[in-house]
This record gives C-alpha cells, sequence and structure tokens, in this order.
C-alpha cells in the first residue's frame, strides 16, 4: 500500500472524495509534465494520438478535449474564392475520475476526438468557390465566385465551436470558425486561450482557431489566433486549427491541424 502524507477532504457537485498528496503517481499516460499555479502544483498530460489514461486513486481533474480542424477549401477558378476549415469542436470541463484505465481517442484531420465519455466533433470543410461551408464542431468558411455569392457558413455546434463566415463578395471568401469566434471577412475566427489551463510554461497557448479564406492573389488571410491555417501556412499540428483555403486554382490545401486532449489535476 502506498504511503500517504496527508488527507483532505473535497466536495465536487454534492459528492465527497479525498485528494492526497502522495509520494506515487496519480495517474500515467501521455506526455506529462508539471506546472505551477498561484503557489499550487498540477501535473498535465497531453494526448497527441490514441492512449490510456490510467488512474491510480481517486481525482478530480479538469480536461480539454479538440477534434482535428477541417480542411481549407479548393478554389475553383480565377474569379473565386475558397473558404478556410472550421476548427475541430472543443469542450472543457471537470470530473471525478475513480481507478480505472480510460481510452483517449485524438482524432486527426476533421476526426472525432473523445474521452471520459465525451467526444467532440471535427471541423468544417471550408467551401470550393460559391459553395456553402461544411458543417462541423466549428464550421467551414463560405467561398466566393464573383459578386456576391450568399453562399452561407457551415453550422458550428453549440458549446463546441462557432459557425463559418457568410454571405462573402466579390473574390474573398469567408474564414472558417474556431472556438472564440466565428469566421469573419476573410480571417479565420479567433481561438481558445488556454494559458489559464496550460501555464505559461507551455509553448501553445491557443487551441481550435479557425482556418483563413482566400480570393485573389493578393487576398490573403489570417487563421484564427496565430493557429488557425492560411494560404501559405499550414495550422500549428495538435490544436484542432482548420487549414486555409488555397490562394489559387493550381494550389493545395492544407488540411486541419489534428486534435489534442489534455488531462489536468493537482499534486
Amino acid at each position: 500500500m502506498a504511503i500517504r502524507r496527508f488527507n483532505k477532504s473535497n466536495i465536487y457537485n454534492g459528492i465527497k472524495f479525498n485528494t492526497f498528496n502522495q509520494i506515487y503517481e496519480k495517474a500515467t499516460g501521455g506526455i506529462v509534465y508539471e506546472i505551477n499555479q498561484n503557489g499550487e502544483s498540477y501535473k498535465i498530460h497531453r494526448f497527441i494520438s490514441n492512449g490510456t489514461f490510467t488512474v491510480l486513486d481517486t481525482i478530480l481533474v479538469e480536461y480539454i478535449i479538440v477534434a482535428g480542424g477541417g480542411t481549407g477549401g479548393l478554389r475553383g477558378g480565377a474569379d473565386g474564392g475558397a473558404g478556410g476549415g472550421g476548427a475541430g469542436g472543443l469542450i472543457t470541463n471537470k470530473t471525478i475520475l475513480t481507478p480505472s484505465s480510460y481510452s483517449i481517442v485524438v482524432g486527426g484531420t476533421a476526426a472525432t476526438s473523445s474521452a471520459f465519455g465525451i467526444s467532440t466533433t471535427g471541423g468544417g470543410a471550408g467551401a470550393t468557390s460559391i459553395s456553402a461551408g461544411g458543417s462541423g464542431g466549428s464550421g467551414g468558411g463560405a467561398g466566393s465566385g464573383g459578386g456576391s455569392s450568399g453562399a452561407t457558413g457551415g453550422a458550428g455546434i453549440l458549446g463546441q465551436g462557432n459557425a463559418g463566415g457568410s454571405t462573402p463578395t466579390g473574390n474573398i471568401a469567408r474564414g472558417g470558425g474556431g472556438k472564440g469566434g466565428v469566421g469573419s471577412t476573410i480571417n479565420g475566427g479567433e481561438g481558445y486561450d488556454a494559458l489559464a489551463f496550460l501555464g505559461s510554461s507551455d509553448t501553445i497557448r491557443f487551441l481550435a482557431g479557425g482556418g483563413a479564406g482566400s480570393g485573389t492573389s493578393d487576398g490573403i488571410g489570417n487563421g484564427g489566433s496565430g493557429v488557425g491555417g492560411s494560404q501559405l501556412i499550414a495550422p500549428v499540428q495538435h490544436t484542432g486549427s482548420g487549414g486555409g483555403g488555397a490562394r489559387a486554382a493550381t494550389d493545395i490545401r492544407f488540411p486541419g491541424a489534428s486534435g489534442v486532449v489534455y488531462v489536468k489535476y493537482r499534486i
């Protein structure tokens, strides 16, 4: 039996449980690192591929589950623009976990991620030319086709993300939606600011940013929060961000970034 230094009772959602300042590990799995926030120490387990989170004692965890981002659209012709891909759905919450092994699924491009019975939906694809964006965790941006096309952005899922931008005019398509906002004129929707969860020591601050739309050769949009893709830059991997729409008919569109799962608890 492991040795515990002290036992402190806690109540969460009416459930009484114990937390222990322990000499042994509370859980294993994924890429593990430790942070300090407000005088408290936490461990974070980061999963960038499928794995198992093994809990050794009852603990209260916070989690972020992000699905894979949607792929940017293709540009159909000289007078058209391609919509940006929507970000993968993002859910963050807390739960109590009892000793067991929990399967973690991390989605690739536009694919579902899941953990602890919670699933998030992959991002919607950006539109090609004058078509509508695809629906998803966050929706893909609408495409344009010379003049006002009236195309709509793809729908996002409430609680997971936002819609892609709609009703483009001229040759400029709309950005894909992000967790933090709807896709705009050409830029991707803002992502989720994870600083309070991850701490300042993590190299990634934002997750689930929308991909930029595209237009004429000088129509260069920005991916949401610096992690979404654009016509020139791939989205930041393992953030669930959307890919940018192709700038020209001959360009290769960027796929959405793979998802990620984070689990955090006090030690």
